[in-house]
């Protein structure tokens, strides 16, 4: 009887967290994409065009930061002993790693679009500004919590990456 409510009370607080856990939006590039918000109601009314690639800028900026998220919360789950034995899951680093060249694309993209919304007006260039700088500092942040992730000490690390790069190349 005893064992069956354990059971029971273990099914729930599972449930409680996977529920809890679910991801509605992107947290990680939250700030520049406030400041992209906030170019992007500035300039639509001047140039509608302009405005339109803002807004896409945004959302690829959110369906990118959702995929870090899930990526990067991945590549934690792996328990202490797992990762002291073996490491880090490489093919997770590898994929957050494809996400954050992405993001530097992306921010290239802004820095032409920061040159175009020079045109529209100055204070919308403050913002475009803004936004590529948090951008920035969010990408670096990211950058130092995966080299961190990367950096852990393990015993068999070193052949864990050995065989998935060997599986990699064939």
């Amino acid at each position: 009887m005893l064992r069956k409510i354990v059971v029971y009370i273990t099914i729930i607080a599972v449930f409680l967290v996977l529920s809890n856990k679910q991801v509605v939006g992107s947290e990680v590039f939250s700030d520049s994409n406030k400041a992209l918000i906030q170019a992007q109601e500035k300039v639509r009314n001047k140039n509608p065009q302009l405005g339109a690639q803002i807004q896409q800028m945004i959302e690829n900026q959110e369906k990118v930061g959702v995929r870090v998220e899930q990526k990067m919360a991945r590549l934690e789950e792996k328990s202490a002993f797992l990762k002291f034995l073996y490491g880090p899951n490489y093919e997770k680093v590898g994929e957050v790693e494809k996400e954050i060249v992405q993001l530097k694309n992306q921010l290239q993209q802004m820095e032409v679009l920061k040159s175009k919304v020079s045109s529209v007006g100055e204070g919308e260039l403050v913002i475009m500004d803004q936004a590529i700088e948090s951008m920035e500092d969010e990408i670096l942040e990211l950058e130092s919590d995966l080299n961190a992730q990367v950096s852990e000490f393990s015993l068999f690390g070193w052949l864990n990456k050995f065989l998935n790069y060997q599986e990699e190349t064939v």
